[in-house]
């Protein structure tokens, strides 16, 4: 996905579009371009952001892809045609009940999509009003981690 490209698409299952999970970090180093590295917790590998889309890989010892968050503000991340980043929340759950999905709260700050291995970060849970913050993609069954 060049740098310019502006639209995530989320592959359930698979990771996201340009990103699937078990590539290569050198592959995606190539693919997306600039970034920067960073340990998120000790002993953990080395995550690369790539600050223009504020998309964040992480990857196991083998450098595989294992995990994928993108923040509001960065590129537009879409599933089965709606956006989930820097929306309101209570539109996305609307639209997403629309296609018979039924998000399950985490009572912490995420909304999780378990079939989809997708997860919905918001720090306020209670305002539908808000925008969801982040999203997070990883394998289905797997469930949130980082």
């Amino acid at each position: 996905m060049p740098e310019h490209q502006a639209r995530i698409e989320v592959l359930p299952g698979e990771g996201v579009q340009g990103a699937r999970f078990g590539e290569d970090r050198a592959t995606h180093r190539e693919r997306f371009g600039t970034f920067e590295s960073f340990e998120r917790n000790p002993g953990d590998g080395l995550t690369d952001m790539y600050p223009g889309k504020l998309l964040m890989l992480y990857y196991d010892k083998q450098d595989k892809l294992t995990f994928i968050e993108v923040s509001a503000g960065g590129a537009e991340v879409v599933w089965d045609g709606v956006s989930l980043v820097g929306q309101p929340l209570g539109t996305v759950l609307e639209a997403l009940r629309a296609k018979g999905v039924e998000p399950v709260f985490d009572d912490d700050s995420t909304f999780e999509l378990p079939e989809q291995g997708i997860g919905l970060y918001t720090t306020a849970p209670d305002e539908l009003d808000e925008p969801i913050e982040g999203v997070s993609v990883h394998p289905v069954g797997q469930g949130q981690s980082s």
